[in-house]
Formats: structure tokens, sequence, C-alpha cells
């Protein structure tokens, strides 16, 4: 899917699961998990090329955005592309599971982590090319590498 803001959206909603989705060259992210979602399945998906022409552009995000308490996302299996910034953000999200990915060519690193009460996320087995950092943002602007 391509189109002007966002690929795919879950917005408000409980145990789903996103499988085999193709998104790419959206204008901010690939896929955007807010506003309270929870317990997310995100399987076997392929993120190429997002971010083109926005401020912040990641192949897949996950915010809560409204302070709704978004959390309780498991990303298997999937492969991040040529994003903008970065192939992972995440932003006051918790219990988050990162496993058996690829990340490869996205901005400055693949895991982008912003200070505002991201707590408990892991990365099991996952490949990361290029831009392999992690890097833990403040909403100052300082930049903490991990």
């Amino acid at each position: 899917m391509n189109n002007g803001l966002d690929g795919f959206t879950l917005d408000q909603t409980y145990y789903v699961t996103l499988k085999q989705s193709r998104e790419r060259n959206n204008a901010r992210h690939g896929l955007s998990i807010v506003t309270g979602t929870r317990y997310v399945q995100v399987v076997e998906n392929v993120m190429k090329g997002n971010g083109f022409d926005s401020d912040v552009g990641c192949n897949m995000v996950a915010q809560n955005n409204q302070q709704l308490g978004t959390k309780h996302i498991r990303y298997s299996y999937n492969r991040l592309v040529n994003g903008r910034d970065a192939g992972f953000c995440f932003d006051n999200v918790s219990d988050v599971v990162v496993s058996r990915s690829i990340v490869q060519n996205n901005g400055d690193e693949s895991f982008r982590y912003y200070i505002s009460n991201t707590i408990d996320v892991n990365v099991d087995s996952t490949t990361c090319k290029k831009g392999s950092g992690h890097k833990v943002w403040s909403r100052n602007g300082a930049e903490f590498e991990l």
C-alpha cells in the first residue's frame, strides 16, 4: 500500500494479528500502532522505503500518543528496509518484543526509543545491517547510544 501518510494504522484496537502486509513508500510510517492499541501480533510483514515526506519516518512505529496505554506488542519475522529515520520507533509503550526480524539500511539506526516511559522492550534474534545502532532520544533532542 502507498498513501500520503501511514500505510496501515491500528488505532484503539485489541487482539489483532497483522500478517503478510506489504507497506511501501508511504509519507510517514509503514505501520503505525497507536492510541491504546493492545495485544498485537505483527508477523511476516515487509516495510520498505517509508518516511520519505515527514519529519520522522519509521518503517514501523508504536506510540502511546493519547496516553491510553499502547502495549503488549509482538513483532516477529518482519523485514524492514530503507526507512527514512529508523526501522522501528517506540514512544511511551511497554511490553514490546521484536524477534527473528531483519532490519537493514534504515536511516541512522535500526531501533529508535524515545525517553517517555518506553519500558520493557526486548529485541531477540534480530539481524540489523547498516544503520544498526540503537538510539534513545529525549524530548529535548538529546541522544544516547545503547
